[in-house]
């Protein structure tokens, strides 16, 4: 039986509100989740739900064990920045996880890094439609450009993160942890799996679905 809208709209709803609650005067340092019921009411299921996935084949099921990176303060990097996007609920426990994605780090200046979830080695972005995405380069947006014109450079940091993943592709979108976290492995099993809640850097269709 299909639950009312409001049932529906509870959880997100109180979500979005917890995180809103913890955030501080400069950032959201518990993270955040939309606001759905402020936008239009045509858009507030997908905005609710996030979108869903548009499968042009068979999802992947590529299960093969995370490489845990060998240099010690890299290692250490590593776990502190998953450790933030799981503080913060966008990678987070997940029943049915059938699929997971790679994840690695890359330079980010000399003192930081970046980390990366690869969906392109499983095959999960072979299989995920996204409509084309215009994404402007320097060079076309100069012709647009004349004297006296001002331009800014904003950095929106986590935007992408603010909304939610369909809960049907989650499943598609694991991480392996175990090696990472092996204290947190569970009495009993020998995996520490997750998966994102949100629209992940590395996805195909994450910048489509958030813009």
């Amino acid at each position: 039986q299909e639950l009312p809208p409001q049932y529906v709209a509870l959880e997100p709803g109180l979500i979005a509100l917890h995180h809103a609650v913890d955030a501080s005067w400069w950032d959201w340092d518990r993270g955040s989740a939309p606001f759905f019921w402020r936008f239009p009411p045509e858009w507030q299921a997908d905005m609710r739900d996030g979108l869903q996935p548009r499968f042009t084949g068979d999802p992947p099921m590529w299960k093969r064990a995370q490489r845990l990176t060998k240099d010690s303060e890299t290692l250490r990097q590593e776990k502190e920045k998953i450790s933030k996007v799981r503080n913060r609920g966008y990678i987070g426990p997940c029943s049915g996880i059938v699929s997971l994605l790679y994840f690695f780090s890359v330079p980010k200046g000399t003192e930081d890094i970046r980390m990366v979830y690869d969906g392109t080695k499983s095959g999960l972005n072979l299989v995920l439609f996204a409509p084309w995405f215009f994404l402007p380069t320097v060079d076309s947006l100069s012709r647009s450009m004349g004297n006296n014109y001002w331009s800014a450079d904003n950095d929106y940091g986590e935007m992408f993160l603010n909304f939610w993943l369909h809960a049907k592709l989650r499943p598609y979108c694991g991480i392996d942890l175990t090696n990472t976290f092996p204290e947190e492995i569970a009495s009993g099993r020998t995996t520490l799996w997750e998966a994102w809640t949100r629209n992940a850097m590395g996805l195909r269709p994450s910048p489509y679905a958030s813009c």
